[in-house]
């Protein structure tokens, strides 16, 4: 085996590192889009409002 495999810097264990980094990228992006506005952002200004919503 080559040391360059054995760092991870290249070869299968880097294209699977950098597939991941990427998949990874893509799911949040998915899941948690960025706000283009940051000025209309409603993001940390919700208080729950009943009992239920408060013990959750």
């Amino acid at each position: 085996m080559s040391t360059r495999s054995r760092s991870g810097g290249g070869g299968f264990v880097g294209a699977v590192r950098t597939d991941v980094r990427r998949l990874h990228g893509a799911w949040m992006e998915l899941v948690f889009p960025r706000q283009r506005g940051r000025g209309h952002s409603v993001m940390g200004k919700w208080e729950p409002e009943t009992l239920p919503q408060k013990i959750g």
